[in-house]
């Protein structure tokens, strides 16, 4: 009896059955769109993590949508919009399959995927198809019944601004989307004219680029100033009007052949980040000044037009590129403060050190006398001082400086000084 009571207060009630877990993975981040001529490219990570932030997240493949049309659902997205692109995605490895189970080799890697936490861009280009709204696209053509009438004249419809929006999402294995990314636009309108190619040349400071704006870029709007009173309030009619600018980009060298990244299992779709263009703000006149300089390291550019609607860019494709190798022609400064005390038997000599960074050294140059100015040192020195012991007591010499750099460029000479050997 106390066993059988024991046994009965152990027993619990069984309680309601929970809820199946449900993994979704965690939206794509690090996104961002750029329009450059008719190519829209869409940048994204691949999440690294579940939508409850555990991981390694649940994902096997990224879809990108494109809608064309005012903002639309997610439902939209889905029904409505077109798949851009669906963008698989690595399986994490085991730690044990490194190496591979009992010997065996570790698994391939799928042909055209990415590895979670990988940057990807996706490009669409952008023709007819893309340019339709996705509304019309499931309309049917309505033929109006013919009238004798005329239909009473209407004044034009306000146009607003086309535009394409674009999401991504990841999906799981079980094939459960996750939150979508926020929704990025790009205008459905003719991109700019590229640029002419940039002419380059180059100082010991940096390359300077200039180029001819093309026709038709829109400059910024410069509001009136003075005492002409306060700017009325008005309403644009018709298409925004864009303001422009310019991007300059670096641009592949000869010898390091292609084009950027090169598609990964699919066309248009490549490892990322896009390029980020050299200046941090849109350039507003048709120049600009690159201190990234190296002698001897060939640099090349390509600018694209840009034109501004409000929050949306619109770039022109590249210009020709331009390439540049800068040689180190800059000699540098003479020296200064040289300053010369005799002692028995030798002359000193002391200045001020050169700031150049690729300075070698000085040369100490000697006159006797009247005469000419030789070096009394065959080969650079890089201390600031001298002592010059092949003097004669009663003599007069005359000194000068000369900076080296390292590409041999030497320097107008110092100031000189003169000084009588004891």
């Amino acid at each position: 009896m106390t066993l059988a009571a024991a046994g009965a207060g152990g027993c619990g009630k069984k309680g309601s059955p929970l809820a199946p877990l449900i993994v979704r993975p965690a939206a794509p981040d690090q996104t961002a769109v750029r329009t450059s001529g008719d190519v829209v490219s869409l940048q994204f990570r691949v999440p690294e993590a579940n939508a409850d932030n555990t991981k390694p997240a649940d994902v096997a493949r990224v879809d990108v949508y494109g809608y064309t049309g005012p903002p639309a659902s997610v439902e939209d997205l889905i029904e409505l919009g077109t798949r851009v692109a669906s963008v698989p995605v690595q399986r994490p490895r085991d730690p044990e399959e490194e190496t591979g189970a009992a010997g065996k080799p570790a698994p391939a890697v799928p042909a055209g995927s990415f590895a979670q936490g990988e940057v990807v861009v996706v490009q669409e280009e952008l023709g007819d198809a893309q340019r339709l709204p996705a509304r019309d696209r499931r309309k049917k053509p309505v033929v109006p019944p013919p009238s004798a009438i005329a239909p009473p004249l209407q004044p034009p419809a306000l146009s607003t601004l086309p535009t394409r929006l674009y999401a991504a999402v990841a999906v799981s294995r079980r094939g459960r989307r996750g939150p979508f990314t926020e929704k990025l636009s790009v205008p459905l309108v003719d991109a700019p004219m590229p640029p002419s190619a940039p002419l380059a040349s180059h100082d010991d400071k940096g390359i300077a680029l200039r180029w001819v704006a093309p026709p038709g870029l829109r400059r910024p709007t410069i509001l009136p100033s003075g005492d002409g009173g306060e700017v009325l309030p008005a309403k644009a009619i018709g298409m925004p009007a864009g303001n422009g600018g310019y991007n300059v980009y670096l641009a592949e060298t000869p010898e390091a052949g292609g084009q950027g990244q090169e598609a990964r299992g699919q066309a248009g779709v490549r490892p990322g980040p896009m390029p980020a263009p050299l200046n941090s703000t849109l350039l507003l006149e048709p120049q600009f000044e690159d201190p990234a300089i190296e002698f001897g390291k060939e640099r090349c550019y390509v600018v694209r037009s840009v034109s501004v609607f409000g929050q949306l860019t619109l770039e022109s494709e590249a210009s020709p590129a331009v390439c540049l190798t800068p040689a180190d022609t800059f000699a540098p400064g003479a020296p200064r403060g040289l300053a010369a005390v005799a002692s028995e038997g030798s002359i000193s000599l002391i200045w001020e050190a050169n700031g150049e960074s690729d300075l070698a050294g000085y040369l100490v140059l000697r006159a006797e006398g009247g005469g000419e100015l030789r070096a009394v040192t065959p080969e650079p020195i890089k201390e600031t001082t001298y002592r010059d012991a092949q003097v004669k007591a009663g003599i007069k010499y005359t000194y000068a400086i000369v900076a080296v750099d390292a590409a041999g460029n030497r320097s107008e000479p110092s100031a000189r000084v003169e000084e009588t050997a004891r």
